[in-house]
């Protein structure tokens, strides 16, 4: 049995999540670099002009992280989904590709966090035999629309056995 995805469908042009899961990440990676130094800050009291310094250059590296590496994971983030299954390739320095069988989806659930919500993205985890996938960046239409896909799907194939 073979299912056909379309652009129309399920996936935006070509498997990608949403652009603005990479301001999430960059939302992310600056409030870690700046809640740190804020923490410290009572640590370093003494010594006001060391703390500045420490924090300026992780802020600055943090925001050199946000800026130059994740745009480059983000470019090779996707997610397929076909026949066989759902599958995620991720990664930068080495592509890392996470795959689960159709026949062994056993749940799907659909998650936003805070920020995640004000950004309108949401997650979707799917829980199989043996693993979990979790598809970040997905707009909730996008997500209710794999979920309903995937679970069908793996009720009829597991109906056929």
């Amino acid at each position: 049995m073979t299912y056909f995805i379309t652009t129309g469908g399920i996936f935006t042009k070509d498997g990608k999540p949403s652009k603005q899961l990479l301001s999430l990440w960059r939302i992310r990676t600056l409030l870690s670099a700046i809640l740190p130094a804020l923490l410290l800050s009572p640590i370093f009291s003494s010594q006001r002009t060391l703390w500045l310094l420490l924090s300026a250059l992780w802020t600055l590296a943090m925001s050199v992280f946000a800026a130059c590496y994740l745009p480059c994971v983000f470019n090779r983030y996707h997610y397929d989904f076909d026949q066989y299954g759902l599958s995620l390739s991720s990664g930068f320095l080495y592509q890392k590709v996470r795959r689960l069988s159709i026949a062994g989806i056993q749940f799907v659930e659909i998650s936003t966090l805070p920020i995640e919500h004000m950004l309108g993205l949401c997650s979707l985890s799917v829980y199989a035999m043996g693993g979990r996938l979790t598809i970040a960046g997905l707009t909730p239409k996008t997500a209710h629309r794999i979920k309903a896909a995937l679970l069908p799907v793996s009720k009829k194939e597991s109906a056929d056995e």
